[in-house]
């Protein structure tokens, strides 16, 4: 079930309105649409930023998970919860079925390719940075319930030393009484242990924390 699909058709239809709008109160041409549609894919995404967005991230692993056949959206969590929480170091209290309760509903049996993404460059790097980045490599926002899964069959596949997020649209994340949008953040020790924990949509990040990639499997 490609809920994506339904989230872009609805987005297009709102900027085609909102293009419809400034059409008719001057705030856009024909002219300047045409001159946007008669530039390359590269000019595109050169003026939009894309291209160097690319050059921001590197790859650092690829491997696959599966959505497990008794799979159940509504209390995924609790159920990770229940069978993994004495193996982590840390599983933090807000992460529940309730708070991530609108996260994409997953399908059992459905795979994903997974690849781990490194940012590459020294400073910082805004959360909108990174969700571009991914949607230019047609990722599924799988939040906290995708996190699950990467720690559940594949957590040996996470380099030791770093943190590794699981994006996911911002109202779908939730949002604590400090009014920050809490973003799944797995924590990976250089000795191993693991943390199932939080970080906020709002703050940067550094190049210790990855991303977490999934794209459907025959898309990749």
């Amino acid at each position: 079930m490609h809920t994506g699909i339904g989230r872009d058709a609805a987005k297009l239809i709102s900027l085609e309105i909102d293009m419809l709008q400034k059409l008719r109160s001057g705030q856009l041409t024909l002219r300047q649409i045409e001159w946007w549609q008669g530039l390359s894919k590269e000019e595109r995404d050169r003026l939009a930023g894309i291209t160097l967005l690319d050059g921001h991230f590197t790859l650092i692993r690829t491997f696959s998970v599966t959505v497990p056949l008794d799979y159940v959206h509504a209390t995924r969590l609790e159920t990770f919860k229940k069978k993994n929480e004495e193996k982590l170091h840390f599983f933090s209290i807000g992460i529940t079925d309730e708070n991530f309760r609108k996260s994409t509903k997953l399908e059992p049996g459905r795979k994903f390719t997974v690849r781990i993404f490194g940012q590459n460059i020294s400073g910082i790097t805004t959360s909108d940075e990174r969700m571009a980045f991914l949607q230019s490599k047609k990722a599924v926002f799988v939040g906290a319930q995708g996190a699950s899964l990467v720690l559940e069959e594949k957590s040996q596949e996470l380099p030791r030393g770093f943190s590794y997020c699981s994006f996911d649209e911002k109202n779908a994340l939730w949002r604590n009484g400090d009014g920050y949008h809490r973003l799944p953040l797995i924590n990976v020790s250089v000795a191993g242990d693991i943390d199932f924990d939080l970080g906020m949509f709002e703050k940067p990040w550094n190049s210790q924390v990855c991303m977490l990639c999934f794209t459907d499997e025959e898309e990749h």
